[in-house]
Order: structure tokens, then C-alpha cells, then sequence
């Protein structure tokens, strides 16, 4: 079969998966208090047109305990925690839901079903867009199965796939999306074509930005471009050559330009909400970091409290192939953003990521992951991808018992997983299986 039907093929395995989850698996919620916190801005710009989240307060805090969302000790006017990216992504959504509500004579409140339903959808979208742009990219540097197993048990063994169906009103799925474009786009500036090309560093700055005001500590990943660039000009002075000097430095200042024009929004939200440019600490930010805890990244990844290897071994499958990357430059640049993201996590007091599935803050980290999976699968050689790939199948039924038995709360979602306690649950595999059947009929049929 030629590649391109090969390819297209495994593009539709994967759509049909993708749709199907979300008729059946998708939960249309705001979910608890971070899903109020990312979801108050947008809704308070399209319904109430201003970014005033008093009556949003009011609203999500008479069925919840609400710390998201709360008054500034200094202004008084009442604020969303989490910086303003995530409700920026959710825009057209929430646009669209509120006009084809006053479109229908609807209530347009911002609070029905149709606005959250859409959301989600977006946010769940949004992911798998990415699933496909990183899939066509896999495509051009390994075979097609290999791309797809990749993305496959990458998506399905993983906490993305519960972020993006389960608590799409999470920052999560967003930020795969963001971080997968960002990525690709990193590669392309340093081995495509796009190296020399102005745009290509506006749209790195401008993907940059987003990264940055949807969850401020995947901030570390402009450590890239940086190197990039750094490479740019140590080059030119190993060659002598600098007539190209001034061609870097006007498009490495468009980038610095473009990550300015994304972060604006969120600055000009802090000047509205709290009078100053830049807010931090414990009056504004829930937690703090802790210095004794620089040992704490091997936590993050091992510990039963939401570890991300423990929970999700798939991951450390990932790790491996990042490591077995052929270009040096690219392997150590790769596992030192990821280095760096575990010592932040580690160093936070919430480094379990509190209520988490496996540990939250690394979904944006996956596709990294997935291009570990593919050059594993690769470096295996053939006669080693069966087995692999059958490893991988294992892991994501791993992963939807983790799911089943988590969304049940026959694990708690807030404390160490008992790998006894894990596996004495399938005793009541009847009552899982109830469970699930239940889930997925409240998806379908009208209540």
C-alpha cells in the first residue's frame, strides 16, 4: 500500500477513536474549582462583557468551595487565579454558544449546558488537532506504523487522553495543544526550512507567549528558541561570516516582539484586576516553593503519590527514546527542559500536582513523549516492534483501568495509588464494568 493511503488510513483510525470518545466519554463540565477559575474570564468577556468575576464568584461557589476565584486584598475586585490564556483558547467557543443560544431564544447566562458542552468540545479538539499535526510530522522521519503506535498508545496510555475527554476544563488539553504546535515549530527553526525565515520566529514568539499565560512554569520551554538562537550567532563566529548578523538579530527581536504581543493580554488583566503589571506570592497564588525540596523531581516522577512513571509507564518508555535520539544537540536540549520542568514541580509544594490523574502537570510534555515512543519503536529494529507494540497494548489497558477505577474513586484521586489496593479492585470487576456502563449510557440517553 503507498505511504500517503497508509497514512491517511491510520488518520482515520484515529478520527473514528476521537469521535467516538467523544460522544460517549466527553463530560460537558466546569469542572471544581480550577475549571470556575480558567472558565470565569471568558464568560464574564462574552456575557457580561467585562472581566468582572464578582457575580461569577457568587455563582460557582454555592455548590463547591471556591478558591479560584476571589476578591484582591489591595483593589477589592475579584479575580481569576490562573493567568488569562486558557479563557483566550476558549473564546470562540463560549462566542459561539452564546450566539447560537440568543439565536434560539435560549437562555445566554453562560451557565447551560451548551456553553460547557462547547468548551470542552473545543478544548478536547484542539488536542486532537495537535494528535494529527504531530502524527504528519512523525510521518515524514519514520514509517506510518511506527508513527502511529507513537501517537496511538501515546494518546490512550497516557493522562492525555483523561485531560482531554474527563476535565477538558482544565488548562491541560490546552496546553498539549499549544505546547505540540510550539514544538514542531521549534524543530522546524532549527533543521527545516524555516530557519531563516522572519515569520517562523514571530509565530515561535507568539506560541511562546501562549504557552506562557496558560500555565506560567511551561515558561521553561523558550529555553529552546533561546539555544537556537545562541547557536545562530556561535556559528557565524566560528565562521567568521557575519554578514548575516543583522538578518538574526531583527528576527530574534521579532520574536521577543511577538512573545510580548501574547503575554499583553494577561498584563493587561493584572493592571484592570489588581493595579500593577505583575502580581505573585501567596496573596495572589495559591502554594510556594520550598528549596529544601531539590530532591523532589525524583518524586515527581516515581512516587505513588500521582508519580508520572509510577503512574503512567509509558512515559518512561518515552523518556528511553528521547535518549536514544541520533542528533546529540537535539537529545540533551530535549531532556533538559524536561530536567528542568521535574527540579520547578519538584521544588513546588503541591508537586503531586494535589487531585491529579498521574501527574497533571507534564500532559503538556506528551508530545515529547510520543517522539520518544516513535524513535524507541525505531531504534528496536524490527524484530523487537511486535513485542514493543504489544507492551503498549498492556499499557493502555493499564491505563484504562487506572481510569475506570480512579473516575469510580476506587483510588483516591487526591493520595498514593496501593498497587494492592489497585489490584484487590478487580474482585468487583462486575462492579466496574456496572459503573462504566453507567457512565457511558448517562452520555446517551436523555435524562
Amino acid at each position: 500500500m503507498p505511504k500517503w493511503k497508509l497514512t491517511l488510513r491510520y488518520e482515520q483510525i484515529l478520527s473514528v477513536v476521537f469521535f467516538l470518545s467523544t460522544i460517549f466519554l466527553l463530560m460537558p463540565w466546569i469542572h471544581g474549582n480550577d475549571g470556575a477559575g480558567y472558565y470565569a474570564p471568558a464568560r464574564s468577556l462574552v456575557v457580561d462583557g467585562d472581566l468582572n468575576l464578582e457575580n461569577e464568584f457568587q455563582f460557582f461557589r454555592q455548590d463547591r468551595e471556591l478558591a479560584a476565584i476571589r476578591p484582591d486584598p489591595n483593589t477589592g475586585k475579584y479575580y481569576a487565579q490562573y493567568p488569562i490564556g486558557v479563557s483566550l483558547i476558549w473564546l470562540p467557543a463560549v462566542y459561539l454558544a452564546h450566539g447560537i443560544s440568543l439565536a434560539l431564544g435560549q437562555p445566554a447566562t453562560g451557565y447551560t449546558s451548551l456553553y460547557y458542552w462547547l468548551v470542552c468540545f473545543w478544548s478536547a479538539f484542539l488536542a486532537f488537532f495537535a494528535l494529527l499535526r504531530l502524527f504528519r510530522f512523525l510521518t515524514q522521519h519514520f514509517a506510518p506504523d511506527i508513527a502511529f503506535w507513537a501517537i496511538f498508545s501515546g494518546w490512550l496510555a497516557t493522562n492525555l487522553f483523561y485531560y482531554m475527554f474527563f476535565e477538558a476544563s482544565l488548562s491541560h488539553a490546552v496546553s498539549f495543544f499549544l505546547m505540540t504546535l510550539f514544538f514542531l515549530q521549534c524543530y522546524r527553526l532549527r533543521y527545516g526550512e524555516d530557519s531563516d525565515r522572519k515569520m517562523a520566529w514571530i509565530k515561535t514568539g507568539l506560541l511562546a507567549g501562549l504557552i506562557f499565560i496558560t500555565r506560567l512554569q511551561d515558561g521553561i520551554v523558550w529555553l529552546i528558541p533561546a539555544v537556537i538562537a545562541l547557536e545562530a550567532y556561535l556559528r557565524m563566529i566560528r565562521s567568521g561570516d557575519f554578514s548575516r548578523l543583522g538578518h538574526y538579530l531583527s528576527a530574534h527581536l521579532l520574536m521577543v516582539v511577538a512573545i510580548a504581543v501574547a503575554v499583553a493580554p494577561d498584563l493587561f488583566v493584572n493592571i484592570l484586576q489588581h493595579d500593577k503589571i505583575w502580581v505573585s506570592g501567596p496573596g495572589y497564588y495559591h502554594g510556594s516553593f520550598r528549596e529544601d525540596q531539590w530532591w523532589y523531581a525524583l518524586k515527581v516522577l516515581f512516587s505513588p503519590h500521582h508519580g508520572l512513571i509510577f503512574w503512567t509507564p509509558m512515559v518512561g518508555l518515552g523518556i528511553i527514546g528521547l535518549g536514544l535520539l541520533p542528533r546529540p544537540g537535539q537529545r540533551i536540549l530535549l531532556l533538559s527542559v524536561l530536567f528542568l520542568q521535574l527540579l520547578v514541580t519538584g521544588f513546588w509544594n503541591f508537586w503531586h500536582g494535589a487531585q491529579s490523574f498521574s501527574h497533571r502537570f507534564f500532559v503538556g510534555y506528551v508530545p515529547l513523549f510520543i517522539y520518544g515512543l516513535a524513535q524507541l519503536q525505531y531504534s528496536v529494529g524490527k524484530k523487537w516492534q511486535t513485542p514493543l507494540r504489544g507492551l503498549f497494548v498492556i499499557l493502555i489497558l493499564l491505563n484504562f483501568a487506572l481510569m475506570a477505577q480512579y473516575g469510580l474513586r476506587m483510588i483516591p484521586s487526591e493520595g498514593p495509588l496501593d498497587l494492592r489496593e489497585f489490584v484487590a479492585n478487580f474482585k468487583e470487576v462486575p462492579k466496574i464494568v456496572e459503573g462504566v456502563i453507567d457512565f457511558i449510557r448517562s452520555k446517551v440517553v436523555p435524562q
